[in-house]
């Protein structure tokens, strides 16, 4: 359970880091100090969630306001969009090799992507709260076969 709690602790972190505009360093409210090692400009409006794909060669990427997922290499250069039905995707994480879960912030859903035929299956997670007190991030821990999801406030949880 710790190694998942690190890794969405790691992952929001590194979200956020993600926004921080040209600094070297950020130590994040748990005190881990991230050093920015390279900028790389990419043409996806407002990324709010990235994964390795499941080998670590290539990279899964959500923009909110946009009903895509990409697929770039790991400098950032787009190989392959997939257009889902959702908007205000937040995270999104690998569960193997043919299947992506995303979160949705303002309907508190969970959107599954089939690679291998491009199918959908959305999850009703039975949240409720206030419009944009949503989901944030999501990770899958393949040693439990687990999803773990955070949402931001009112309250915040972590949910498995």
């Amino acid at each position: 359970m710790q190694v998942g709690l690190t890794k969405i602790l790691l992952s929001l972190s590194l979200s956020m880091f993600a926004f921080i505009n040209c600094t070297d360093k950020v130590v994040t409210p748990t005190g881990i100090e991230l050093t920015l090692v390279e900028s790389i400009p990419i043409a996806i409006k407002e990324l709010t969630g990235i994964d390795f794909n499941n080998d670590k060669t290539k990279l899964w990427i959500v923009g909110e306001n946009e009903p895509k997922i990409y697929l770039t290499d790991l400098r950032g250069t787009i190989e392959k969009k997939y257009d889902v039905s959702q908007n205000d995707m937040e995270e999104i994480t690998s569960i193997g090799d043919t299947l992506l879960a995303v979160v949705v912030e303002i309907t508190r859903e969970i959107l599954f992507l089939n690679l291998k035929d491009n199918s959908e299956n959305v999850y009703q997670t039975g949240l409720e709260g206030e419009l944009n007190h949503g989901l944030e991030g999501i990770t899958y821990l393949p040693t439990e076969e687990n999803l773990f999801l955070s949402k931001e406030k009112n309250p915040k949880l972590i949910l498995k």
